[in-house]
């Protein structure tokens, strides 16, 4: 038996390949049809291939392809393309000779280096090819991203060449669309259910229709050319951050676990590299129309999320800086006291949904801060005459009081500070009270109520609350018409902000530094301690340090010498005596120290933008309007939870567990159908279903493009 050498199996197996893959055919059956830069061959009416007019390696693929289901002549398929039979005669023999590679005319074999694809490029070419990019937009991509010239004809051999290996292979990976891109794709699609680990994910496009994420974004943030090629179009960077958090990848860098594949099915395309991804950032927020985009995007949100209650709550969350660079110190509660960072102010409604929210330039004061948020979000179309904020004690202020009595006609809520002992009330003038909550349940407190006149901002009332340990919580309001336990009840309901950073921080990871890049500080004049004079109070510290080490010294040597110490009176009265000496030097010192002191004011006033720094706002303010988003679209699961199961205390864990479910997914040109898994719980399951149920009555559960997402 006559041996076969591994070159001439290889083209025995494509040669059979291509005879498997081809339909007999006539001449009289095939039609090539130009129309721009495109090409067309159609056999009976069915598109057999497409290429580009400048794409000659196709072209001749094509060629060979059908003079190899020996059917169609060679002189024949010459006159079909408009070649000369010699160029077609030498494409044959060189496909031949030298397999898939032949195929690329000489002009263009130069660029044809198959070591210029190395693995890493080829991973990132083989998902631009099923985000349905073309040959040249993946050149352009890969001098973006590597930095390397690669041209559309070495990328097309590369291609070819993997799908043949693939197929000899019987590997399993996605194959790119090469012929007939789109049709025979699409198939094979519907034929098939594919496993995808983020499958449950894809249920949170029912929260994003429901929001209106995407739309103000893709109105206002130009999509250009460079974007679209390269693959970080808008829509696929913000759902690529909105549902990497989801999935609880808290930040870029944590996208390096992601499974590619899968979760760049869920987002519509392949999954963009972090560089990539990056990029994609930072061309969204330096777009002109970021700020109308951001802005259009809180507008909705507060129409869409304000529970008509008229109840609103406010605070800022820190995020401490631990950098190189100087950037403006802020209050931190967490260690109490300051700090380098950064502070976001939080609008959120009764329940603890965000409805909007802005970075803190210089870590000003919550109450200059009120004053900045309600004046921004009334620009937004929110009305606050006669509504009421809820705030902490970092926002205690007569001028924050007089200002959002006298501007903003509201009310506000909020503790009372620096109230004095002897101002504490009697425990037998306290009386019981209770309040029903929205949960259906009753609320108990010890309530006093006392009236209090303040000189800039009117008559207000003090809600005095007793608590267990026998503390004493003085309440602040200037509604007169809102009860004494409903004042106190809306106050503890604070809490749900707090609930809601210790989410953020624990599952989005709201802490983690977005950027490194800075920006320069604002033009602002700030008071702040004087160096010099802290230098001055350390020395006075450690002066006061070594005087009392030596009178301790001192009254121990007094206390042995009681005790009929062996060391001669001699001795022990020099030792005395230099005690004494030492002391005294110390004390002359204190006083010159203190004296220098008086002179040095303990504040002086800076420039920030003389020597500080702040991290960049936009890009920052960006990715915590995402995970903010992410946190208000569970919120609403959970609503639409909590109206058909009746475990409420468990809705928030049950949502979480939806996103990590894995199931199987097959792709409709319309359709777009989801196999979950089956949750273990019967009375969840029956749950779920009812959400879905109604999810589809509303038409809520859509991709951006359209295609209706069926759940099973």
């Amino acid at each position: 038996m006559q041996e076969v050498s591994p070159k001439e199996q290889v083209e025995r197996e494509e040669d059979s390949l291509f005879q498997r893959e081809l339909l007999p055919v006539e001449y009289a059956d095939l039609q090539v049809i130009r129309s721009g830069e495109k090409v067309g061959v159609f056999c009976r009416g069915f598109c057999f291939c497409t290429y580009d007019m400048a794409d000659r390696f196709s072209r001749n693929y094509c060629i060979v392809q059908l003079h190899l289901s020996g059917h169609v002549k060679l002189r024949r398929l010459a006159k079909l393309f408009g070649l000369g039979y010699q160029h077609c005669s030498n494409v044959l023999s060189r496909y031949k000779r030298e397999g898939i590679d032949g195929l690329v005319e000489r002009t263009e074999r130069r660029y044809c280096n198959r070591r210029v694809i190395d693995e890493q490029m080829g991973a990132f070419v083989l998902g631009l090819r099923r985000g349905g990019q073309s040959c040249e937009e993946i050149s352009e991509g890969i001098r973006f991203r590597f930095k390397k010239k690669v041209q559309p004809q070495s990328i097309r051999a590369w291609i070819y060449r993997e799908k043949q290996r693939s197929n000899r292979t019987g590997s399993r990976e996605v194959q790119p669309q090469l012929f007939g891109e789109g049709q025979q794709g699409a198939i094979e699609d519907v034929s098939k259910w594919h496993w995808n680990k983020y499958a449950g994910s894809m249920l949170l496009y029912g929260a994003i229709e429901w929001s209106g994420f995407l739309r103000p974004f893709e109105e206002f943030i130009f999509e250009d050319e460079r974007r679209k090629r390269s693959g970080w179009g808008v829509r696929r960077v913000l759902l690529t951050l909105f549902f990497m958090h989801a999935l609880r990848f808290k930040s870029i860098e944590q996208g390096k676990h992601v499974v590619g594949e899968d979760f760049g099915e869920i987002v519509g395309g392949d999954f963009l590299r972090l560089q990539w991804l990056r990029y994609g950032v930072d061309g969204i927020v330096q777009e002109e129309g970021f700020n109308r985009a951001i802005e259009a995007y809180f507008k909705s949100l507060i129409h869409l999320v304000d529970r008509g209650d008229g109840m609103f709550y406010t605070d800022g969350h820190f995020s401490s800086y631990y950098g190189k660079r100087k950037v403006p110190k802020g209050y931190d509660p967490r260690r109490q006291m300051g700090f380098r960072g950064r502070n976001t102010i939080f609008l959120h409604n009764s329940q603890g949904e965000v409805l909007y929210l802005f970075e803190s330039p210089v870590n000003t004061s919550l109450s200059n801060d009120i004053e900045k948020l309600t004046a921004d979000v009334e620009v937004l179309g929110m009305e606050w005459k006669g509504k009421t904020l809820i705030f902490d004690r970092g926002g205690y202020s007569q001028k924050c009081f007089r200002y959002l009595k006298e501007k903003r006609e509201m009310y506000f809520v909020t503790y009372l500070k620096n109230r004095r002992k002897e101002r504490e009330i009697a425990e037998r003038e306290f009386k019981t009270y209770r309040v029903k909550t929205e949960d259906g349940e009753e609320a108990e407190y010890q309530i006093c109520e006392k009236e209090k006149r303040g000189t800039r901002y009117g008559s207000v009332r003090v809600v005095v609350m007793l608590v267990e340990d026998g503390r004493q919580i003085p309440v602040l309001t200037n509604n007169p018409y809102m009860q004494m336990e409903e004042v106190v009840y809306l106050l503890q309901r604070r809490w749900r902000e707090e609930n809601c950073f210790k989410y953020l921080i624990e599952h989005f990871g709201i802490d983690l530094l977005t950027t490194y890049k800075t920006e320069e500080a604002p033009d602002k004049v700030i008071r702040r301690s004087n160096p010099d004079r802290q230098k001055i109070n350390q020395k006075i510290k450690q002066k006061n340090s070594e005087r009392e080490k030596l009178q301790s010294e001192l009254a121990q040597r007094v206390l042995e010498k009681g005790k009929g110490s062996k060391e001669t009176i001699e001795n022990f009265l020099e030792r005395e005596s230099d005690l004494k000496w030492a002391i005294k030097n110390i004390e002359v010192d204190l006083d010159s120290l203190k004296r220098k002191r008086e002179s040095i004011p303990a504040r002086i006033e800076i420039n920030l933008k003389d020597d500080h720094v702040v991290i960049a706002q936009k890009r920052r303010l960006l990715i915590n309007a995402v995970k903010a988003m992410n946190y208000n679209a569970e919120k609403w699961f959970q609503s639409q939870f909590k109206k058909v199961h009746r475990k409420s205390d468990e809705t928030l864990s049950l949502v979480r567990s939806l996103w990590q479910q894995p199931g199987e997914i097959r792709r409709h040109p319309h359709l777009l159908e989801i196999k979950l898994r089956p949750l273990d719980s019967g009375s969840m399951q029956e749950s779920l279903e009812k959400i879905l149920e109604k999810l589809k009555e509303n038409n809520q559960l859509r991709l951006p493009d359209g295609r209706i997402v069926k759940v099973a």
